[in-house]
């Protein structure tokens, strides 16, 4: 009988062992901190448990973790469960055990729509960049649009959060290449690149924000494109009133209609 007790006991021993076992999980951290409000009005991380899911705070620190704005994190913690928590404490602790991934958040701290500087001929093309060191995590999609009697290549690339951030449209049509490149940030046309390939190679810009036109540049180049040697200058519309590339709204159409393969 006593050996049934002991044998009793020492499953039950580790069965709670079990229960209490530390598990080590992969979470994905926001960018930003949040207000919160635990005890006191606080500052909170923001985690989820799958790179889709819904974001939450998580109101105790990381231990071994060093938080830095503006990246977004892949880590895998380990989870402790704490027996007798204090009132005002977390039933549960996480410890930094790997730093998966550090992924620096195009839109952190860059203004408006996430460009950095609209006032600024040199600094209005960051956004651009920002978005474009992102591209080898990102994901691309190809599809071919009907346009009427033009076929438009289309890609459409999207960030790690599902957010579309560029689509890149390519006339097939005869005559000169055409291709329109919309960025975008926060579902939001910023920026609309426009670029035309034959006798004379254009390139234009047009930059957006609060749906109104901030800034449009223009250059010719003879020949070939040659970005790096032919400064851009104002651009000017030859029909101001009716060219639609200046207009917003019909801008902003035009990229969703692409993203929903129109």
């Amino acid at each position: 009988m006593r050996t049934f007790l002991s044998a009793f006991v020492l499953l039950l021993v580790a069965a709670c062992n079990q229960k209490n076992a530390d598990v080590v999980k992969t979470i994905y951290v926001n960018s930003q901190m949040v207000d919160c409000t635990g005890v006191v009005p606080m500052r909170c991380l923001q985690y989820r448990e799958t790179p889709d899911g819904d974001w939450k705070n998580w109101y105790s620190g990381i231990e071994g973790f060093n938080f830095e704005d503006g990246y977004f994190y892949t880590l895998e913690v380990k989870e402790t469960k704490i027996a007798n928590p204090p009132a005002d404490g977390s039933s549960i602790k996480w410890t930094l055990v790997k730093e998966v991934k550090k992924e620096k958040d195009p839109e952190f701290g860059a203004g408006e729509f996430g460009i950095p500087d609209l006032t600024s001929a040199e600094n209005i093309d960051k956004y651009r960049e920002i978005v474009l060191t992102g591209f080898d995590d990102y994901q691309k999609k190809d599809a071919e649009i009907n346009r009427g009697d033009n076929t438009m290549k289309v890609t459409t690339v999207t960030d790690n959060n599902g957010q579309p951030r560029m689509i890149k449209a390519e006339s097939t049509a005869k005559g000169p290449i055409t291709t329109w490149e919309y960025y975008l940030a926060g579902g939001k046309v910023v920026m609309l690149r426009e670029t035309i390939m034959g006798k004379t190679n254009t390139e234009n810009r047009f930059y957006y924000a609060g749906g109104q036109l901030v800034k449009a540049m223009g250059k010719d180049v003879p020949g070939r494109m040659a970005p790096e040697g032919v400064p851009f200058k104002d651009f000017v519309s030859k029909t101001p009133d009716t060219d639609f590339r200046l207009k917003y709204d019909e801008v902003q159409k035009s990229a969703d209609d692409f993203l929903a393969g129109k």
